[in-house]
């Protein structure tokens, strides 16, 4: 049933993280300075969502940071974030 769902968008989001940084990484060469920030937050929020997703793929095991790494990147991320707006 749902295994099936999981594993293909457990893949399908295997596909953005690069894709995310790499526009951050061209935005940042052509100048445009607060790139910087969105490549330091995203990347904690990017992470955990790798993490998880190898998890549903039995990569890696489960554990505190496979089974919520996607919470605790994106709760770094609006940390980062915020800090970077103040």
């Amino acid at each position: 049933g749902y295994t099936i769902g999981f594993q293909i968008g457990a893949s399908s989001s295997l596909l953005f993280p690069p894709m995310l940084i790499t526009a951050a990484v061209l935005a940042l060469r052509r100048g445009h300075k607060p790139a910087r920030y969105f490549i330091l937050a995203h990347s904690f929020f990017l992470a955990g969502t790798i993490l998880m997703s190898l998890r549903v793929l039995d990569v890696l095991p489960s554990g505190l940071l496979t089974l919520h790494g996607g919470r605790i990147g994106i709760a770094m991320d609006m940390l980062l974030l915020g800090v970077a707006l103040a």
